[in-house]
């Protein structure tokens, strides 16, 4: 068994090394893009500090209007979590996912990657406490607070807080109010509540949830 463990372990760090080559890849395309960026950006200077764009009205002179020029944003492509239930997994995942964007310098609004868990064994909606922390989400107190044993082997939990949570998944974008617990499994976990809500449809083959919201349609696919 330890053996196993130990080929295991020595494959996911070959596999982390090999997306940290992929990383410092990615790095130096962004540095050149940047880099093309700038020298567009002082090419259009020069075009606009043209003189042939000035006006003259009567014998004052009136400057050529302002440009402002938006650099474009580049893409960052985050790696999809596998894991499914494995919580170390997910927290190597999270962990690759932090060295992506320390690595193109994401800004603190952008840098925020949700997993999410659909799940009909729980009537609530959960957010886990790292989330809310970390984004130093606005939480309210809960109207009805009640106890919680299965997220913790050592006794209750006390469920007080509640947090509203915007989050998108692909084109689905959507608020749900959750109650905030020490979850490590994932960020959000949509209970039963939602599905009623939605009115989903689960797949139970492909393990499919289809719902239709804002007269719109949305199938989520599993990881």
């Amino acid at each position: 068994q330890k053996e196993k463990e130990k080929i295991e372990r020595k494959g996911q760090l070959a596999f982390l090394e090999e997306e940290l080559r992929i990383l410092r890849q990615e790095g130096e395309k962004l540095k050149e893009e940047m880099r093309k960026q700038k020298r567009r950006s002082r090419i259009s200077h020069s075009q606009y500090s043209s003189p042939n764009e000035s006006l003259n009205v009567g014998d004052h002179y009136q400057p050529p209007p302002r440009r402002t020029i938006k650099p474009r944003e580049s893409k960052v492509h985050l790696p999809q979590f596998f894991g499914k239930d494995d919580v170390e997994a997910y927290l190597d995942w999270e962990m690759k996912v932090e060295q992506i964007f320390a690595c193109h310098k994401v800004s603190e609004e952008r840098k925020v990657p949700l997993s999410l868990i659909v799940d009909s064994g729980s009537w609530c909606n959960c957010c886990s406490t790292r989330l809310v922390n970390k984004l130093s989400l606005i939480t309210m107190p809960h109207p009805q607070p009640y106890h919680l044993q299965w997220l913790n082997k050592d006794g209750d939990i006390v469920v007080n807080q509640q947090v509203k949570v915007k989050f998108s998944i692909g084109k689905y974008e959507d608020q749900v109010l959750c109650d905030i617990v020490p979850i490590e499994a994932c960020h959000i976990l949509l209970g039963r509540s939602w599905q009623f809500e939605k009115k989903t449809i689960h797949n139970g083959l492909t393990n499919e949830i289809t719902f239709t919201y804002k007269e719109k349609k949305f199938v989520l696919y599993p990881f």
